[in-house]
């Protein structure tokens, strides 16, 4: 499956194509200008560094949240949009579910958290072992009593993702892994894997998932 990923749920954007296992071109970037400003630039960078047409795309996967509201929004209508004009299929697969799939070769308890403003975090608990990923907590805004409670007695506990060197201090929790920013090329990857590859839909099926109700929209993109 050659695949356009696309991630903006944090406050940087990345793009990628996907072949397979084969990560054919992949955009990362900063936090310099707001995702809606060059977002479309980096699609048709990444799709021209690839080698494939736009029409040899087979499926295009998105970061379906937690995270920034309106760099959700904004992944999310490009990859609609692309998918609906090109008629192909579209996949949303968890902003913590791909960051924890960075770090899916530690042995152990790996949470993957984002800042969620209002002194809560994005977060979502997965057991590794062998690089297979299950999840022990489902994807929620927990604060930081809530996050010691999961971490309890456990040994051997990892936290990813942009929040995760501020809250290892909070916690007494030492050990967080250095890859911060989640990667398309992740989603990509996965998505030409089992169950993944099975769940692509029709993109007006796809939805986000804000996990808090939209009312209480964080800051930033």
């Amino acid at each position: 499956m050659v695949i356009l990923a696309i991630d903006t749920a944090t406050l940087f954007a990345t793009v990628a194509i996907t072949n397979g296992e084969s990560v054919l071109a992949e955009i990362n970037l900063g936090i310099n200008k707001k995702h809606s400003e060059r977002l479309l630039a980096a699609i048709d960078f990444a799709i021209k560094e690839s080698g494939v047409k736009l029409s040899e795309l087979t499926g295009v996967v998105v970061s379906a949240g937690p995270g920034s509201f309106t760099g959700l929004r904004i992944g999310m209508s490009m990859a609609m949009g692309i998918a609906e004009g090109q008629g192909i299929p579209l996949l949303s697969i968890s902003t913590l579910r791909g960051l924890a799939e960075q770090t899916r070769q530690f042995e152990g308890i790996i949470i993957p958290l984002l800042d969620a403003q209002r002194s809560q975090y994005y977060g979502a608990m997965y057991s590794s072992h062998r690089g297979e990923l299950i999840q022990l907590q489902r994807e929620q805004a927990i604060d930081l009593t809530e996050l010691t409670a999961w971490v309890g007695e456990r040994q051997n506990v990892i936290l990813v993702g942009e929040a995760a060197p501020t809250v290892s201090k909070m916690i007494n929790q030492s050990i967080y892994s250095h890859l911060l920013t989640p990667r398309a090329s992740i989603l990509g990857v996965l998505a030409s894997r089992e169950p993944y590859k099975l769940a692509f839909k029709h993109p007006a099926n796809i939805t986000i998932n804000y996990v808090r109700p939209s009312s209480a929209k964080p800051k930033g993109e």
